[in-house]
């Protein structure tokens, strides 16, 4: 919808808002934030999911809001599932559940494409002139972005789950998740971290629970990440050390939303709670430092979804905001008649104010996604919402 943010004739440095038009934006960034990325990234606009590597969702730049013309173009082909990224000249790189990688222009034209060993349905990472992915055979790869050339394959697993995951990338390491082994290949149940260089491994953790939709941010030489109830990791970055590590959530439950930092040096987390009469989610504030909680509180609907943090003023205005979807992720298909609701709500994200500010999007009176087929074959599968 729209060919991108057009108003930028050289592409900004990463993640530096002092460069940017502060009079517009969805979510702003606010000054001072996330100084290690600036220092690490090379200028990309979307280096990665969520767009930085604190994972904030917030952004320097505006949506089209007139998209009653359609798309400027489409690409069609492929099954796709992950997010885009995209570099400092607007292109957009793209990988797909066939196992191809494309790199297109800002107009859409097919600039290269790279076939990889298997499937490649996680969102990949930019990082330093290499693009970089995971197939469901375990080989994590890097390309060259300019030529598309691959630069390094390994082994990193036996195998790594089909679930939209998301690499994260430096200029030094790139961050995986992978399944324990052949036999345990629905979900991934380890992270692995390799040297961006060569792919050559820097250390393996493995979390108490499995991982699902694996969201890692990058903050002051550390990791920190969620596991699929919503337990979180802090893990030093160099040795993978375990810093701290965080869980209160009903062992029974199960998020597909994740963890990110704040500009405030707070993580941000949703789980969900399926003890009670009715299933809710829950958003829950640790300090970054100790990984103590300074706040939570519980949504309308479960919480599937990790959240956002920035300013939901224009003008940076008003309070440092938590912003996040919450319902029930669809089923899947074929398509039955059903009922699916939904809210994307905000908090203060210092003392976890509800505020009043809300959006609810038509009810779905349908069980799966639309769009999403037995035959011929399209599942998709997608979340309640986006990542907002």
């Amino acid at each position: 919808a729209g060919s991108g943010p057009a108003a930028a004739a050289d592409p900004p440095k990463a993640l530096d808002v002092d460069s940017a038009d502060d009079s517009v934006s969805l979510l702003q960034v606010e000054r001072g934030a996330l100084k290690h990325s600036r220092r690490q990234e090379p200028a990309l606009f979307w280096a990665g999911k969520n767009g930085d590597l604190s994972r904030t969702g917030a952004s320097a730049f505006t949506a089209p809001s007139n998209i009653s013309a359609g798309p400027a173009w489409s690409f069609y082909g492929d099954l796709v599932r992950a997010a885009p990224v995209i570099d400092g000249q607007r292109n957009i790189y793209l990988s797909t559940i066939d196992g191809h990688v494309y790199k297109m222009s800002p107009q859409g034209s097919i600039i290269w494409k790279f076939k990889a060993t298997a499937e490649t349905p996680m969102v990949p990472a930019l990082a330093n002139g290499m693009f970089f992915a995971t197939s469901t055979d375990g080989q994590a790869f890097a390309l060259d972005m300019a030529t598309g050339a691959l630069r390094w394959r390994v082994t990193a697993g036996p195998c790594s789950a089909g679930d939209t995951w998301s690499m994260t990338a430096t200029s030094s390491i790139v961050v995986l998740t992978v399944g324990a082994s052949n036999a345990s290949c629905d979900v991934n149940s380890v992270v692995v971290v390799l040297d961006a260089r060569d792919g050559s491994l820097k250390w393996t953790y493995r979390p108490a629970t499995v991982i699902y939709n694996f969201l890692s941010a990058v903050v002051d030489g550390s990791l920190v990440f969620a596991d699929m109830t919503g337990g979180v990791y802090r893990l030093d970055l160099e040795s993978g050390r375990e810093i701290w590590k965080f869980n209160d959530t009903d062992v029974n439950s199960f998020t597909t939303g994740g963890a990110v930092v704040g500009p405030n040096r707070v993580v941000y987390v949703t789980s969900n709670n399926w003890n009670g009469p009715e299933q809710v989610g829950r958003l829950s504030a640790l300090r970054l430092d100790t990984g103590a909680r300074l706040w939570y509180r519980d949504t309308d609907f479960t919480a599937n979804n990790a959240p956002a943090v920035g300013a939901l003023h224009p003008s940076g205005a008003g309070p440092l905001s938590v912003v996040v979807g919450v319902g029930a992720n669809p089923g899947a298909p074929p398509q039955r008649p059903g009922r699916h609701v939904g809210k994307v709500i905000a908090f203060d994200a210092e003392t976890g104010r509800r505020l009043d500010w809300q959006y609810s999007p038509p009810v779905w009176n349908f069980e799966a996604a639309a769009g999403d087929t037995l035959l011929p074959l399209h599942v998709c599968l997608p979340d309640a919402f986006s990542n907002p």
